[in-house]
C-alpha cells in the first residue's frame, strides 16, 4: 500500500496507489505501508511517528503489537509487519513533520484486516439505454485483499428469462471508484429488465442493489 505526502510548510498529502487505505492480509504474511514525503528540509528519522489501534478496541492505542518496524530512508518511510497475527489487525497511523510543521496524527490512517469476501458494490444504476444495449455504472468496494470480478444478472421481467454477464474486470483501484459496463447479449427492444450487481473473489460473493429499466423501440 502506497501513499504520497507533500510537505510545503505544514504537511499536505494525497494517495497515488491505494486500496482505499485497506490491506487484506492473511495470518503469517508480510505486509507494509509506504509513505513518500516531499519536504525541505526532509524530516529526520526521529520526526517520523506511528501508532496502532487494534480492531477489537477502537479507543485503546498501543505502540507496538510486535513484529512492526518503521524504517526511514531519505524521503520514504516504510512501516513493515513481518509476521501478521490476529493481534495486528486494526488501524495504523503514520505522521511526520519538519521545521514548518506536519499533519495531524489521526489524518493518515491505514487499515489492516483479514482477507475475505469483497465489500458490496454500491450505487448500481443505469446511465444509458438503447433498443439493444444497457449501460450501467457502480461504485466498487474493497476487494477483500484479493482479486475481484463483477457479475451482472439481468432478467426479462415479462418472460422471466435470466442472463448473466460474468468475469467483469475490476478496472480501477481504490474503493469509491466508479466502473462502467455495457450489457448487450440478449437485450431486446421495448423490454423491461431487472438488473442486479454482484462482486466476487476467491473468498466469497456479495450482492449489490437491483435496478430496472425499459429499452426503447428501434
Amino acid at each position: 500500500m502506497v501513499s504520497y505526502i507533500k510537505l510545503t510548510g505544514p504537511a499536505r498529502w494525497y494517495m497515488i496507489d491505494p486500496e482505499d487505505y485497506n490491506n487484506g492480509v492473511s495470518i503469517g504474511d508480510i505486509t507494509n505501508f509506504k509513505v513518500w514525503v516531499i519536504a525541505r528540509p526532509l524530516p529526520r528519522q526521529d520526526q517520523w511517528y506511528w501508532k496502532f489501534s487494534p480492531s477489537n478496541s477502537s479507543n485503546v492505542m498501543t505502540t507496538d503489537p510486535g513484529h512492526v518496524h518503521l524504517t526511514v530512508s531519505d524521503d520514504m518511510a516504510v512501516l513493515s509487519i513481518t509476521n501478521v497475527t490476529i493481534s495486528h489487525y486494526g488501524n495504523y497511523y503514520i505522521w511526520t513533520n519538519n521545521q514548518y510543521g506536519g499533519w495531524n496524527e489521526d489524518e493518515l490512517m491505514f487499515i489492516l484486516k483479514p482477507q475475505g469476501p469483497p465489500s458490496k458494490p454500491v450505487n448500481f444504476h443505469v446511465i444509458d439505454v438503447t433498443a439493444v444495449s444497457i449501460r450501467v455504472q457502480w461504485i466498487r468496494g474493497f476487494n477483500g485483499g484479493l482479486d475481484q470480478t463483477f457479475i451482472i444478472r439481468y432478467t426479462d421481467v415479462v418472460s422471466g428469462v435470466v442472463k448473466e454477464k460474468s468475469g467483469i474486470e475490476d478496472r480501477v483501484v481504490g474503493s469509491g471508484q466508479m466502473i462502467t459496463d455495457d450489457i448487450t447479449d440478449g437485450i431486446e427492444p421495448e423490454t423491461e429488465y431487472q438488473l442486479q450487481i454482484f462482486a466476487d473473489n476467491s473468498q466469497g460473493q456479495v450482492v449489490g442493489n437491483v435496478v430496472s429499466t425499459v429499452t426503447p423501440g428501434l
